[in-house]
Parts: structure tokens; C-alpha cells; sequence
């Protein structure tokens, strides 16, 4: 699975409208929550256990309208065309936006290694729209996940935000020394949250994502930066919040 795949998800990040974290402006390696995180009731519809994997490969069928303006991330920010990526499952359609199966992007919300996974809601539909920064050989990912009402959402977020939280503080792997894939995880609001995840077999240039989830209403944007959570490539607090907000 490439790096941009493992991510989102989402590298991606934690939400929640009663309970998230997300801050990488600043600040050590470490899990902070001021609030507090209400247990889950688990839904109908839920993800996939941690055993299992994803096997559906994102949905192109139309063109999703695009929502993002690469400019609101700040300067030399572009979209990304995707292209066809038969190894990877990826069908491009010629554009920067891509519908995806809302059970994979789930199930990938938090990151393999994480121990604490908890069955979490799955959206009605999810719009992926792919960006680069040229300048620093930056890619990023940006989600709008859409749930059946604004419950569900806040469910989503508080549960991913527990299992992120959890997973930052889950001790060493006694066997392989292996360390979480989660180095950091902040909250920045009630609404917004901050995470970061490494992948061990990724080049270290490569291998970190931080991640932003914000909730608003039945929505959930997630956008993850391949870059560390204090690099000068971490697009701007109100930056993050523009784009995610739906319209």
C-alpha cells in the first residue's frame, strides 16, 4: 500500500464534535485532550474489524464537484491529478478529486499497529481531492466525509479520537521493539484535532503524515500533510479550518 493510501485516511487525523484532538502548530510529542471523550454507542453500520482489510478500490464513477481551493492552504499549493494506478487500485478520471469507498477509508482512519480500534460509523459518502506543494516535494490529501446526521458524525470523531489518543500512549512492541505509528496528537479545539502517524517501512522523508479532522455538523474534513507536525510545509490553524469548513 503506497503512502498516500495509508494515510488516509485518513494520516488522516481525529475528530469530533464532543471530542477530538488535532494541533500540530507548535508543541512536543505528546496526547493532550482537555475534554472529555463520551463512550460510543455503536452504530448499525460500522467498519471493518481490525482483522479485517479493505478490498473495494475507490468509486470514479461521474466527476465529484470539487470544493477545495488549493490557494487556501497557502502559496505554491496545486491540485494533483491522479492517475490510473492499476498495483494500487486507483482509476483516475482525469481530475483531482476522487469518490472513495467510505468502509476503506474507515477502516484506515486509524493506523495498522494502533491496538485500540474501535467499530466505528461508516459515512455515506466520502470525496477525496489530491494536492501538492511543488516547492518541497509536499503531497497532501484532503477528505469531506459525509454521515447519515450530525450524531453519527460526532460519534465518528469522538470514537477515532479515542483509539488516536490511545494508540499514542500504547507502550513498545515487546517482540519487535516496534514503536506506535502514532508520535502525536493534540487537541486544538472542541471541534478540531491534530495527529500525526509514521509508517516504519516508508523512506523517513516519506514517512510521516500529520493529520487535521474537523466535524461540523453531519460533515467530517480530514486533511493530512506528508510532513512532520512542525515543519514549515504544515499549512497555517486558520488555513486548515477554511478548507475543511464545508460552504
Amino acid at each position: 500500500m503506497s503512502s498516500r493510501r495509508l494515510l488516509v485516511l485518513g494520516v488522516v487525523v481525529a475528530v469530533v464534535a464532543a471530542g477530538i484532538a488535532v494541533a500540530a502548530w507548535g508543541g512536543d510529542r505528546d496526547a493532550t485532550d482537555d475534554v472529555l471523550t463520551p463512550a460510543i454507542t455503536p452504530t448499525a453500520s460500522v467498519s471493518p474489524s481490525a482483522t479485517e482489510s479493505p478490498t473495494s478500490t475507490p468509486s470514479t464513477q461521474g466527476v465529484p464537484s470539487p470544493w477545495l481551493a488549493p490557494e487556501d492552504l497557502g502559496p505554491g499549493w496545486q491540485l494533483f491529478v491522479v492517475e490510473d494506478d492499476p498495483e494500487e487500485g486507483v482509476v483516475g478520471n482525469g481530475t483531482a478529486f476522487l469518490d472513495r469507498d467510505p468502509a476503506e477509508v474507515v477502516a484506515l482512519s486509524v493506523p495498522l499497529g494502533c491496538e485500540q480500534r474501535s467499530r466505528l460509523p461508516l459515512p455515506v459518502s466520502v470525496v477525496e481531492a489530491n494536492l501538492s506543494l511543488p516547492e518541497k516535494g509536499t503531497a497532501a490529501v484532503s477528505l469531506r466525509m459525509t454521515f447519515a446526521d450530525d450524531s453519527v458524525a460526532e460519534a465518528f470523531g469522538r470514537g477515532r479520537w479515542a483509539d488516536i489518543r490511545a494508540c499514542v500512549d500504547q507502550p513498545d512492541d515487546p517482540y519487535s521493539g516496534a514503536a506506535s505509528p502514532v508520535t502525536y496528537a493534540k487537541r486544538v479545539s472542541d471541534l478540531l484535532v491534530a495527529s500525526s502517524r509514521t509508517d516504519p517501512y516508508q523512506p523517513a522523508a516519506t514517512a510521516t503524515w500529520t493529520e487535521f479532522v474537523l466535524v461540523t455538523g453531519e460533515h467530517v474534513g480530514v486533511l493530512a500533510v506528508q510532513a512532520p507536525p512542525n515543519d514549515p510545509a504544515i499549512p497555517s490553524r486558520e488555513s486548515v479550518q477554511d478548507v475543511l469548513t464545508p460552504p
